[in-house]
C-alpha cells in the first residue's frame, strides 16, 4: 500500500488540495471490516491506564537507542492519536528485519527460525547473507505453504513446517486464504495444528516472528530457547495493543544482557518491529 511506505499526512494534504473532503488510510477502513476479514493493522489503542503508562515509561527506558524511543513515540502517536510525528534523526527504516545492528552481528551457519514464513522472501534474504544457513520455515496456511516450499527448494538446508506457532501445542482455529494476513484468529473455520517453540527440537540464533498479532504467545512458548540458545530475536508489533508495551516489556525482563531496539519500517504505525540482540554478537 502506498499509503504506507509514504508519509501519510503528505498524501492527505495532496488529495485535499484536490478537493477531496474524505480522506482516511487504508487500513482505517479496513479495520471496519474486522469481523469479516482478519487483517489487522488499522487498530486504535484505547485511553492509557496509569498501569498502561508506567509500563510505556519502563519499555521506553529500555530501548537501546534514542533511535527506538523516537520510533517508540511515532508508534504511539499514531496508534492513539492518529498523529504522524516524525523526528529529524530517526527516519523511517526501510532495512526490515536487517538493520545494520543486527547485520553486524551474523555469522556463518546460522540457524534461521521463520515464524510466519509466507513465501520466504525473509528466508532468501537471510540466505544471501549467511554462508551454510539453515532454515526452518513455519508456515500454517496451506496455500502459502506451496509456494514457499517451491521457492526454498534451492536451499540445501531447508525445512517447512506445517504449523503455527502459539504458547503451548494443540489445535486452533485459523483464518486460511488471506495470503500475508491469515492467522491464528477465533472466526477461522479452518483448524491447524499449533506448536511451541520450545517443543519443535530446533536450536535457533535468529528467530522472526511475523504472527500478525501472535507473537507474544509464540515468544511466551519459547522461553526454554530462548534462554538454552540466546538467539537474536525480531517480532512485529504493530498487529495488535501488544505492540505498545507487552511485546517488548516481555523481553525485556525474559532477557538478560540484550540490547533492545525499536525500529518503524512504514507509516501509519505499521511494519514496527522490536529487536532483541544478545551484547556478546555485537563486533
Amino acid at each position: 500500500m502506498s499509503v504506507v511506505t509514504s508519509p501519510y499526512v503528505t498524501i492527505e494534504r495532496s488529495l485535499a488540495a484536490r478537493g477531496c473532503s474524505d480522506v482516511v488510510p487504508f487500513y482505517d477502513l479496513a479495520e471496519s471490516l474486522r469481523g469479516q476479514h482478519p487483517l489487522a493493522n488499522g487498530w486504535f489503542a484505547d485511553p492509557f491506564t496509569a498501569a498502561d503508562r508506567r509500563e510505556i515509561e519502563g519499555v521506553h527506558a529500555g530501548w537501546d537507542d534514542d533511535v527506538s524511543r523516537a520510533h517508540h513515540l511515532q508508534f504511539i502517536a499514531w496508534r492513539r492519536l492518529r498523529e504522524e510525528w516524525t523526528f529529524e534523526h530517526a527516519p523511517v527504516s526501510t532495512e526490515r528485519y536487517f538493520i545494520p545492528e543486527v547485520v553486524e552481528g551474523l555469522c556463518d551457519r546460522e540457524i534461521f527460525l521463520d515464524g510466519g514464513a509466507h513465501h520466504g522472501a525473509v528466508s532468501l534474504a537471510f540466505a544471501a547473507r549467511s554462508a551454510g544457513l539453515r532454515v526452518i520455515a513455519v508456515e500454517p496456511d496451506a496455500a502459502n505453504r506451496a509456494v514457499l516450499a517451491d521457492r526454498l527448494r534451492g536451499l540445501p538446508r531447508a525445512a517447512v513446517l506445517d504449523c503455527a506457532l502459539a504458547a503451548e501445542d494443540g489445535t486452533a482455529a485459523f483464518s486460511e486464504g488471506y495470503g500475508f494476513a491469515s492467522k491464528l484468529s477465533a472466526f477461522g473455520q479452518a483448524q491447524v495444528s499449533v506448536r511451541s517453540i520450545d517443543s519443535l527440537g530446533v536450536e535457533p540464533t535468529f528467530i522472526k516472528l511475523h504472527l500478525e498479532g501472535g507473537e507474544l504467545d509464540a515468544l511466551r512458548g519459547a522461553r526454554e530457547t530462548l534462554h538454552a540458545q540466546r538467539p537474536i530475536v525480531t517480532a512485529t508489533v504493530y498487529h495488535n495493543a501488544d505492540g505498545l508495551w507487552r511485546t517488548a516489556g516481555w523481553l525485556m525482563r525474559e532477557l538478560d544482557d540484550y540490547r533492545f531496539l525499536f525500529r518503524n519500517h512504514c507509516w501509519c504505525g505499521t511494519g514496527a518491529i522490536v529487536y532483541a540482540i544478545p551484547r556478546e554478537r555485537r563486533q
